[in-house]
């Protein structure tokens, strides 16, 4: 039987690691600004009864987060708190083109360009620590050591991005391609 790490009491499911009260007491004792919402959340309600456990709270303002989040969107705006720092965003429709998830078809496309032309690339391969954000260039075409970023709109907040990169980045090269480049050199029709 398992037993709680603070009061050696028999637990009733292994999956706890504290009883009831002290999972209470730990809360209310390493979140102080939790007295202040014990209405808003619950904490003084049922839920201790019931034993639900409370891992998947912000560890700022105790709302719910997902179970792999530390903080809510709230509370990790921007920055390194932020749960989505350093890793590649999947927002797109996108696809798959030789078992890579490509976020546009206009980076299809190009992949598919580069290999008719027996160009090697890869996709997404380097990411960029631009202080509180970080910025991942679509294509690397090792050969010739250049980036490529494909544009078919540029938003307000890519722009900057794109900007900042240049800033922090002079002495790397990189090359935007938005349709009329894509056009040009054959990748679209």
């Amino acid at each position: 039987m398992k037993k709680c790490i603070d009061c050696d009491r028999v637990l009733s499911r292994n999956k706890y690691t504290r009883c009831k009260s002290c999972a209470r007491k730990y809360l209310l004792k390493n979140n102080p600004n939790l007295h202040n919402f014990k209405g808003k959340f619950g904490i003084n309600s049922n839920n201790f009864k019931h034993g639900k456990t409370y891992h998947n709270r912000c560890k700022d303002c105790f709302s719910h987060i997902s179970f792999a989040a530390i903080r809510c969107l709230k509370c990790a705006k921007a920055g390194k708190l932020h749960p989505m720092y350093g890793k590649i965003g999947r927002h797109g429709r996108g696809a798959n083109y030789n078992n890579i998830w490509m976020r546009s078809s206009y980076e299809i496309k190009f992949a598919q360009w580069l290999d008719d032309h027996f160009v090697p690339w890869q996709y997404e391969s380097k990411t960029f620590d631009l202080g509180d954000m970080t910025y991942t260039p679509d294509f690397y075409l090792p050969e010739i050591n250049l980036h490529i970023e494909i544009k078919g709109y540029w938003r307000d907040d890519a722009k900057k991005k794109f900007d900042l990169f240049l800033q922090k980045y002079p002495t790397t090269k990189i090359k935007v391609f938005n349709k009329e480049k894509l056009q040009s050199i054959g990748v679209l029709l």
